[in-house]
């Protein structure tokens, strides 16, 4: 576990290449936030099945997922496939056959880099992660590039798990959003989401119709913090809520095509 710490925050965050029993298929390996705490109040982050039980599969803390859409090689029979930031996978992505190594080029109490090279036919790709704490705020950015002759195309989500508040109110995005019909969510007068029904066990998904614009402020109900805030510098091409009775997630898609010698970055700002 690599941590960072500061005398308001202290993160906690896998180690890529140290931590891979706790690792898997689904999230990337590089950045992955596995809790955060308050050093007055205690742990600010859940999971799925938190504190009970960790299944990487569910995860916990503040994960990333490039698995939406793995690269799959030219040869149609293969039964294996890349996944962004992890490596070689099954095709159904059930295991990781071989993580891809990463390599940590900076780490102190403040901030953290670390990157890895993946490979598949003819692509070659960087991908970096960098993480930043400034008192109480951890910023996140992701570096993608392509050293390849080569386009290719790929979906990114962050997934923080935040405790389920005591209020009513779960969430509020900076643009207006409506629900599916027959959601367990609604959407009050005051832009807050909130739940419509009882929270079950295995959780229920609601993917929002929203407008998109350059950028997001998402403002998160806590039971400790009371409220907390975040920042996306992306226009989500999909934006779904997920929470079950332990935890509460929001994870706006970010889809992007890279042509040939192409980089793209992004960031997400977490104010606690």
């Amino acid at each position: 576990m690599i941590e960072l710490g500061n005398r308001e925050l202290a993160v906690s965050v896998l180690h890529p290449n140290e931590d891979r029993g706790l690792l898997g298929s689904r999230y990337s390996a590089g950045g992955y936030v596995f809790q955060i705490e308050d050093v007055r109040l205690g742990p600010l982050l859940t999971g799925p099945t938190y504190p009970d039980t960790f299944e990487w599969y569910h995860g916990q803390g503040i994960p990333d997922s490039f698995a939406a859409t793995p690269l799959f090689p030219s040869q149609v029979d293969d039964p294996l496939v890349l996944v962004l930031g992890v490596g070689t996978c099954s095709r159904n992505l059930s295991s990781v056959v071989r993580f891809d190594e990463w390599v940590i080029a900076h780490c102190d109490r403040d901030s953290l880099t670390a990157s890895v090279i993946h490979r598949i036919d003819e692509l070659t790709i960087v991908l970096t992660r960098s993480l930043t704490l400034v008192g109480r705020t951890l910023i996140s950015t992701t570096t993608v590039s392509n050293r390849s002759a080569q386009q290719f195309v790929f979906t990114w989500f962050p997934h923080p798990f935040f405790p389920v508040p005591e209020s009513p109110e779960l969430v509020r995005f900076s643009t207006q959003v409506r629900l599916p019909e027959k959601s367990a969510f609604g959407v009050r007068d005051d832009g807050f989401i909130v739940r419509t029904s009882p929270a079950t066990e295995p959780g229920e998904y609601a993917a929002l119709e929203h407008r998109t614009g350059p950028g997001m402020t998402i403002l998160q109900r806590h039971p400790t913090l009371g409220l907390i805030a975040a920042d996306i510098d992306y226009a989500p091409s999909l934006l779904p809520i997920w929470g079950n009775s332990r935890t509460f997630s929001w994870e706006p898609h970010l889809d992007r095509s890279l042509a040939a010698g192409e980089s793209t970055s992004w960031t997400v700002s977490y104010y606690f």
